[in-house]
């Protein structure tokens, strides 16, 4: 899991909050959520900016089997946001 420091960090600069979405987007390659195209990261990208960022950070660096969709990741994430403490 990545702590939301990552993003604290940068909370003043633009550039190492792209990188930072970068790192997401290196993540969901690695996981097998999306492919090393250009068109799927604009996709990721897109999709990112409409959820919780908390949450998807913490589905993307969890070590258990993750969705591989954007629907049944939105899903997921609806479920977590919905059952959050």
């Amino acid at each position: 899991m990545i702590p939301m420091r990552i993003f604290n960090h940068y909370h003043v600069n633009i550039a190492g909050t792209i990188n930072a979405y970068k790192q997401l987007y290196q993540k969901a390659i690695q996981r097998g959520l999306v492919n090393k195209t250009d068109e799927d990261e604009q996709k990721f990208y897109n999709f990112i900016c409409h959820t919780e960022i908390q949450q998807l950070t913490d589905i993307l660096y969890q070590d258990a089997p993750i969705p591989d969709n954007f629907f049944d990741l939105k899903h997921l994430l609806f479920e977590r946001t919905l059952n959050r403490k």
